[in-house]
């Protein structure tokens, strides 16, 4: 598989996310661990950035489908590193790039800020969605006053205790949207780490969830859950 066999991919998202293992970096946004990294974008539209897409060379364990799934038959899958490019979106793309709707992690703290929502538009700019990877954090999708597509990936405050931690994030998250139309979170829709990308199909949005682990010194594709 190549980069632009990975890149066509994105367009049936389920197909991608069981055939290849998503491993999404950079974008790093200030955080307790991270506290020189610059801050996250200010509430509004999604900004586009350029993703540069990667074959790797790692054996990646897959789940499989139908009676195979059934029987607990495991496939190897391609291991993809998907990476975000500094700089602002590039306008003529090379054969291993792609651009994206990005969303960058946040802080419980943003969320209490007014901080922490952005919008994807119902029609131009890129159809894809990407975010950060998820390992402790939650992603929500909802909605504003106004009706418009709100999403946001949060991670817990640190200093709540281990027991409550989650309960705040979720509360924290869902807090920020005028109705929420669902979330992917650590305990449902992943144990240890997750990828999330969006779809866009004419004007509406579809976003799917790729849960994963690591042990035995490999990766693991878990399963995918969607929203939308």
């Amino acid at each position: 598989m190549t980069p632009a066999n990975v890149i066509a991919l994105f367009a049936t998202p389920d197909v991608l996310l069981r055939h290849c293992y998503l491993h999404i970096a950079g974008g790093a946004t200030k955080s307790p661990s991270l506290p020189d990294a610059p801050p996250p974008p200010a509430n509004g539209q999604a900004p586009i950035h350029t993703f540069k897409i990667e074959i790797g060379d790692q054996a990646v364990e897959g789940f499989t489908t139908g009676i195979s799934g059934f029987i607990g038959k495991r496939k190897e899958r391609e291991f993809v590193k998907v990476t975000k490019l500094s700089g602002p979106a590039k306008a003529v793309l090379a054969a291993d790039e792609m651009n994206a709707y990005y969303i960058p992690m946040v802080q419980t703290s943003d969320v209490a800020a007014g901080t922490s929502h952005y919008t994807l538009p119902t029609a131009g700019g890129p159809d894809v969605m990407i975010t950060s990877k998820l390992s402790g954090c939650r992603f929500g999708v909802g909605s504003d006053a106004m009706g418009a597509l709100l999403v946001s990936h949060v991670q817990p405050d640190l200093t709540v205790g281990s027991g409550t931690r989650q309960q705040d994030l979720t509360t924290n998250l869902t807090g920020g949207f005028n109705a929420v139309t669902g979330t992917f979170g650590i305990g449902g829709a992943y144990d240890e780490m997750a990828a999330v990308i969006g779809k866009r199909t004419g004007a509406a949005w579809k976003f799917y969830c790729q849960a994963s682990s690591y042990s035995n010194s490999s990766y693991q594709i878990d399963g995918t859950t969607t929203i939308g």
